[in-house]
């Protein structure tokens, strides 16, 4: 993936030949952070990108308004083993214990691709609608798909519905995690919070302190769940417990989704990216500092730690690697820096 981008930058830059000349303002190198981006000019079949998911052989996946992509490191190229795949408004990918490979989609249902045949589960088989709003697998390896109207899992290859006391889930469900303890969190389009423990059902509205009902991201973070809203800022529920996240760069901001690793919290929101490191320092990534758009609609981690997040301007890759920043009191003979040359060795 490495060598893929650095030919990216040179494809898009045809000054890079034999020598990288260096001007204030001049593409990434004078950039705070160290993003690449990608687009319909590099082969995505649409700019509106809203999930991407890396296989077990290091491929991309990515889930586009017209379309899935494939994606090597270097080429992009449209999967559409069936005809009802061309063109399709995908939404979530994941891939399964037997690697196959599930797709999502908001109009057909799920499509589960073995890499040798491709089976369609739809309303005809079970499903309460065929607008999918997310995927997610358990720690028993199970299959969950949420729609507009329900909620399903994928037992044996056989579907089977999934309710609620209250029947709140026929009105949508939008996220899902599992927490550590084996409990069980689904994010509502409209009815608030919905923890399941041990066969019991414990709801979570405005009389809990949930200032917006509709929960479109959860996160596990050990026993706690990180429930991102869509006005409303970033909540934590552990047990009978809900508290809101105090940061003011999120306050009213759609939360898409909440990613953890060793470096913080990565928050992709409709405000762009905000990263609150183990210090609690808060930095921001927007339109402003290297970004297409503010409005993220998804983030995911790749192998290599690197960050991807898609948007309604495609797709941008934060690249793990710190910008190092040498001068003249690191041992360069001048501070002002004219040109850079690429050795044949790429150097």
């Amino acid at each position: 993936m490495t060598e893929a981008i650095q030919k990216k930058i040179v494809r898009d830059n045809p000054l890079i030949l034999g020598c990288l000349f260096v001007f204030i303002g001049f593409f990434s190198f004078s950039q705070k952070h160290n993003l690449i981006t990608f687009s319909v000019a590099d082969g995505l079949p649409s700019q509106i990108v809203n999930d991407v998911f890396q296989d077990n052989e290091g491929f991309f996946w990515f889930a586009t308004q017209d379309g899935i992509s494939q994606f090597n490191g270097h080429d992009f190229k449209p999967f559409e083993p069936l005809k009802a795949l061309e063109g399709v408004d995908a939404v979530s990918i994941i891939q399964d214990h037997k690697g196959r490979i599930c797709i999502a989609t908001n109009t057909s249902g799920v499509f589960i691709h073995d890499f040798k045949t491709t089976r369609v589960i739809d309303a005809k088989v079970g499903l309460p609608s065929n607008v999918i709003r997310r995927l997610f697998i358990d720690h028993d390896k199970v299959l969950w798909i949420l729609t507009s109207e329900g909620v399903a899992q994928v037992v044996n290859d056989k579907v089977k519905l999934f309710q609620d006391p209250k029947n709140l889930f026929k009105q949508g469900v939008l996220s899902m995690t599992q927490t550590r303890n084996g409990d069980y969190w689904f994010g509502t389009q409209g009815n608030g919070l919905v923890r399941l423990s041990n066969g019991k059902f414990t709801y979570f509205d405005e009389k809990d302190g949930l200032q917006d009902p509709y929960i479109f991201s959860l996160t596990a973070h050990g026993d706690s769940a990180l429930a991102g809203t869509t006005n409303s800022g970033v909540y934590v529920a552990k047990g009978n417990t809900l508290s809101k996240l105090a940061i003011p760069e999120i306050e009213n901001a759609w939360i898409s989704a909440v990613l953890l690793n060793p470096r913080g919290m990565y928050i992709i929101s409709s405000v762009g990216l905000v990263h609150q490191l183990r210090t609690g320092k808060i930095e921001q990534i927007t339109d402003q500092n290297g970004l297409t758009t503010n409005d993220l609609y998804n983030g995911y981690f790749d192998r290599e730690h690197n960050l991807w997040l898609t948007s309604g301007n495609g797709v941008s890759c934060l690249r793990k690697e710190e910008i190092l920043f040498f001068d003249k009191a690191g041992g360069l003979s001048d501070d002002k820096i004219t040109a850079l040359c690429i050795l044949p060795n790429n150097q």
